[in-house]
């Protein structure tokens, strides 16, 4: 049976006779949705519908929908029918993903929300008694036998900014007008991470432009062969530019910043870089990026640890660079990582901070 009053529908089920009955309230319940909860009745979020239970409507929900509108009795069918269409029903339901049951399900809470992510524990692999160790295995027990001393901290500054050394490399080539000055250069796998170079405004731009554009330049020192700077062929728009320029003596600086140390990819195995000040600098921003990259907490306490052992693993290490900059390579395995974390504290290495009252 179904009443209607234009905005709200109120449909009656029942699965067989004699048995529970439920009432589907559809249509524009949305205004009224306070009055419907305050009178018992429940939002399917599955149905997308609110829902009573109960013979009959309380009458504040009753004085929401019409009076019953007159249903046409179903026709009759054939038996013979009847059966061949439940057969096609049945195949069809087989062969498909199980509908939603219509009846509400009063044991399951009316509105659903998200379950709690439950708390996984990472259970370290103890080292083998025998056999060769990897090389995070290797790193924990050096580290277990030599303790990691604090990085001693950078003298204190009152600014926000920090010196990076820099020294003539040799001049930049590479179909430009004007003569381009190279002032420091780091290289990872053939990928220039780090570019530091000088010159007339327009030859500098042009520099950038190559690079830009996935093209190579070459820095030609003054007592070592030429060296190839690019960002990797077809690799474009990879650098972010730190200009300055001197209007008057028309003279710009460019460093160029390879993207992947500065917006580090924590999806996969990544690799990104750090510009060593000092080692205390150094540590803070590999737990950083460890932080950011395992499922696992990582405390400051933990700092030096993961300097010293990151480094033993090989996992950080130290970046081909000339012109005085200071450049670390940090590999973002998160297995790795997370390993080096658990069985650090399976070792005795590291341990959890005692909470304070």
């Amino acid at each position: 049976m179904s009443e209607s009053a234009g905005r709200i529908i109120a449909e009656r089920s029942q699965r067989e006779a004699g048995g529970k009955c439920w009432w589907w309230l559809t249509g524009d319940t949305y205004p009224h949705r306070d009055l419907l909860k305050r009178h018992g009745a429940r939002f399917s979020s599955r149905r997308r519908a609110w829902y009573w239970n109960g013979e009959t409507l309380p009458a504040a929900i009753q004085a929401l929908v019409g009076e019953p509108e007159a249903l046409s009795p179903a026709p009759v069918l054939p038996p013979a029918l009847e059966q061949q269409i439940l057969a096609v029903l049945a195949e069809d339901d087989a062969r498909r993903t199980p509908a939603l049951p219509v009846e509400p399900m009063p044991d399951i809470p009316a509105e659903e929300s998200p379950e709690r992510p439950s708390i996984r524990v990472s259970k370290p692999a103890s080292p083998p008694s025998d056999g060769a160790l990897d090389a995070v295995q290797h790193a924990i027990r050096a580290v277990k036998r030599e303790p990691p001393m604090a990085p001693s901290a950078p003298p204190v500054s009152t600014g926000r900014l920090a010196r990076i050394d820099q020294a003539f490399c040799g001049e930049i080539t590479g179909s430009i007008t004007g003569q381009v000055f190279c002032y420091g250069y780091s290289i990872h796998d053939g990928i220039a991470v780090y570019i530091n170079l000088a010159g007339p405004r327009m030859a500098v731009e042009a520099i950038r432009a190559k690079l830009s554009k996935g093209e190579h330049v070459t820095v030609v020192p003054p007592d070592s062969p030429s060296v190839e700077l690019t960002a990797g062929e077809g690799s474009t728009g990879m650098y972010h530019a730190y200009l300055h320029y001197l209007p008057e003596a028309r003279f710009a600086s460019l460093i160029l910043v390879h993207a992947w140390a500065v917006a580090p990819n924590y999806g996969g195995k990544a690799t990104t870089f750090i510009v060593r000040i000092s080692d205390a600098q150094a540590a803070a921003k590999l737990a950083h990026h460890v932080t950011q990259l395992v499922n696992v907490p990582v405390f400051e306490a933990w700092s030096a640890y993961l300097y010293d052992a990151g480094q033993r693993a090989m996992l950080v290490r130290k970046t081909r660079a000339a012109g005085g900059i200071d450049l670390l390579t940090v590999d973002l395995d998160v297995d790795a990582w997370t390993r080096l974390i658990t069985g650090g504290l399976e070792q005795g290495v590291i341990e959890l901070p005692q909470q304070t009252t």
